[in-house]
């Protein structure tokens, strides 16, 4: 009883002892074995098979354990009775690097472990396999796959045609097909596939097998060669169905000089070799292809007709000045009438400039303008039976010419803006750096008056003197030259804001009674005109235009002479109450046809002005109220200009001047046949210039902006008295 109750504690206690231990670091109990001999075959990407040697009596089975190479995490991967010392493990990872090790194991306790083995798995084998003969290229087989591995580094494909495999060829990751080119006819080749993580190959994938067969093409028939025109010859043939195509072939010989035309699919059966040269014989020969060769060649020949003269080539465009670029190209005719040379600068097809004569091959454009590019096409040309033929263009060429003289600066115009200005505009002057402006006064000499940016359209000139006749004109600068000098253009500076204020000499005269001569003086067969009822007005008297005797008869009041070619301009105050009339005149008085301007003030407000040979409605004018008149005629230029109160309201009218002969004079009249009431004249004022001293002849400024403006010198003032 003693003995057995000994032996159950030592049981016991050998039991709590295993138990005890940690089977990670001391999985083995004394008593037991630990496998040996374990080895480790790789079968595919996830498999694994194990075996191992069982050298414990007592073992109750084992643990088959588990790692990722170079970890210390092991676990346990199955386990296994203690009869089975073969395992497979069919959970491992594509291309994995893996450590095995096996316990014995009583229970909870784990023999020592087993030596440890190291493997990798193979990475995915491909899918799918697939070889096909092209359709296209019989000797050419077609291999594709599916790949399925995330881990590859590439393909390896091998071939056999008898029993030994052959590495064909090596591709790169992802790689889901290849193309076995350049095979013997009528053979069945075999193909594997397998993919490879560096040296590391998967299990072969699938075997397939594909046969090229061997279809050479027949000759193509009844081949013809016509000539279209004299630059086009059409080829026609018939053809069977195993073509992949035919090749057509030209030369200028039979023999030798082949060249490929064109190659043309199999469903076509017709060509059109063009750009030939004209009256010229051309050779041609064609044979059908496809995968397994060529056929033999059909042949035809064509002669084109006359055509066009060769094509020039070799074109060159060099600049030689800012005006001019010199062409030159070599002549590939011998037989052209000429060449014409196209030109462009910008957009568009161009356009023809000129024509040179036979064998000249050399031209100088001097139609161009600076800093520009042009571009240039030369082609020949001659006659084929009375029809005009040409050369193909030659390769478009350009030049561009250097900086030029800047434009000349154009629509110049002067307009006095105040009592000492004057502006001065111009439109704007392409390849300008700078603007120069000058002036001079009267009869006087140009002086440069500022220096402006190129970009400069005008010039305020503040250092006038009032009533002064100013000239101006301008010219364009750029880094090399200067451009020719604007049209002038002259302006005067009139005080408009400040009535001229003068003494009319009435004051020592009885109302009512006529002036002293020559106040009063009888035109073109009128009465003598009687100024009568002084008015004050800013501080003088003023002249009253009526009719005495109320009969309707028209008087004038005669204030100044002027020539054929006089300029002035005519200032005076004026009050016209409603319903009067009055009119300014400058005439001959010898016949009415030789009027050279006119203004009539109506009853109505508006007024009447001379346009050329017609009487033309104007506008209103300021009735019942004093109001300030300037009227600026010029006889040599046809033209005359009139302001109310400083507001232009009649510009560059044409005046009549058909064979002005002698002076003419400039008066006031009542112009009219009725009873009207009367109208005031006061502060009149000439400004003459004297025609033989006038420096250039004045402009049409029939077009002109803003003020009037006449280019006048030696301007002479004169006060009416």
């Amino acid at each position: 009883m003693k003995q057995l109750l000994l032996l159950t504690v030592l049981l016991s206690s050998i039991l709590v002892i295993g138990c005890g231990k940690d089977e990670s670091s001391n999985p083995a109990a004394p008593t037991m074995d630990p496998p040996s001999g374990l080895t480790a075959v790789v079968l595919n990407d996830h498999k694994v098979q194990l075996d191992w040697d069982n050298n414990s009596y007592n073992a109750y089975g084992f643990h088959v354990w588990r790692v990722v190479a170079g970890g210390s995490d092991w676990a346990t991967v199955e386990t296994v009775g203690v009869d089975t010392t073969v395992f497979t493990d069919e959970s491992a990872v594509e291309g994995t690097a893996y450590s095995y090790r096996v316990t014995a194991y009583i229970g909870a306790t784990d023999s020592h472990p087993s030596n440890k083995v190291d493997v990798r798995t193979f990475p995915r084998a491909p899918q799918g396999l697939t070889a096909t003969q092209n359709e296209v290229v019989k000797s050419q087989i077609d291999l594709a796959w599916v790949d399925t591995s995330n881990v590859e580094t590439g393909y390896q494909i091998q071939h056999k045609v008898g029993r030994d495999w052959l590495t064909l060829d090596e591709l790169e990751a992802n790689a889901t097909g290849y193309q076995d080119d350049s095979l013997e006819t009528n053979k069945t080749y075999y193909y594997r596939v397998r993919a490879m993580m560096d040296s590391v190959g998967s299990v072969w994938s699938s075997e397939v097998n594909a046969k090229t067969t061997d279809y050479t093409p027949l000759k193509p028939s009844n081949l013809t060669a016509v000539a279209l025109n004299y630059s086009s010859i059409k080829l026609d043939w018939t053809y069977g169905s195993d073509a992949d195509g035919f090749v057509i072939e030209h030369s200028l010989s039979s023999g030798s000089g082949w060249e490929e035309a064109d190659s043309l699919p199999a469903t076509t059966v017709t060509f059109t070799d063009r750009n030939r040269q004209a009256a010229t014989t051309y050779y041609f020969r064609i044979h059908a292809y496809n995968g397994y060769g060529k056929s033999g060649y059909a042949e035809a020949l064509a002669t084109t007709p006359d055509g066009p003269p060769l094509a020039p080539s070799g074109l060159t465009a060099q600049a030689i000045s800012y005006s001019e670029i010199l062409l030159s190209w070599n002549d590939n005719s011998s037989d052209e009438l000429g060449f014409e040379i196209w030109r462009k600068s910008g957009g568009g097809s161009g356009s023809e400039i000129a024509t040179t004569e036979t064998d000249v091959n050399y031209f100088t454009d001097n139609t161009v303008g600076p800093s520009t590019i042009y571009n240039y096409k030369v082609r020949s040309f001659k006659y084929v039976d009375s029809v005009m033929l040409f050369s193909p263009y030659s390769a478009e060429v350009s030049a561009t010419t250097p900086v030029g003289p800047p434009a000349t600066p154009q629509g110049l115009t002067a307009e006095a803006v105040g009592k000492h200005e004057i502006r001065v505009s111009w439109s704007a002057v392409q390849g300008a750096e700078n603007i120069v402006i000058e002036r001079k006064t009267g009869p006087g000499n140009w002086n440069q008056l500022q220096l402006l940016n190129g970009n400069a359209t005008g010039f305020q000139d503040n250092l006038c003197d009032i009533d002064t006749w100013y000239s101006y004109r301008v010219k364009s600068l750029n880094e090399v030259f200067e451009s020719d000098y604007s049209i002038p253009d002259s302006a005067i500076t009139v005080d408009l804001e400040t009535p001229h204020v003068f003494d009319d000499g009435f004051e020592a005269h009885a109302l009512n009674q006529p002036p002293p001569v020559p106040w009063s003086q009888t035109v073109a067969g009128t009465s003598s005109a009687f100024v009568t009822d002084a008015e004050v007005h800013q501080g003088s008297q003023s002249v009253d235009i009526h009719d005495p005797d109320d009969d309707g008869t028209s008087f004038v009041w005669l204030i100044a002479d002027y020539d054929q070619t006089a300029a002035g301009v005519i200032s005076c105050w004026l009050y016209i109450p409603a319903n009067a009339f009055l009119g300014v005149i400058g005439t001959d008085g010898s016949a009415t046809n030789l009027i050279s301007f006119r203004m009539q003030f109506n009853a109505d407000g508006t007024y009447l002005y001379q346009l050329g040979a017609n009487f033309v409605q104007g506008g209103n004018y300021p009735t019942d109220q004093w109001f300030h008149m300037l009227v600026f005629f010029n006889v040599a230029d046809n033209r005359y200009s009139i302001s109310f109160d400083n507001q232009m309201s009649l510009l560059n009218a044409q005046m009549v001047n058909s064979g002005l002969s002698g002076n003419a004079q400039i008066y006031f009249t009542t112009f009219s046949d009725v009873v009207t009431p009367d109208a005031y004249v006061d502060d009149v004022m000439v400004s003459t210039v004297v025609a033989a001293r006038m420096s250039v002849p004045p402009p049409d400024n029939s077009n002109s902006g803003g003020g009037v403006k006449y280019r006048l010198s030696d301007v002479g003032t004169t006060r009416i008295r």
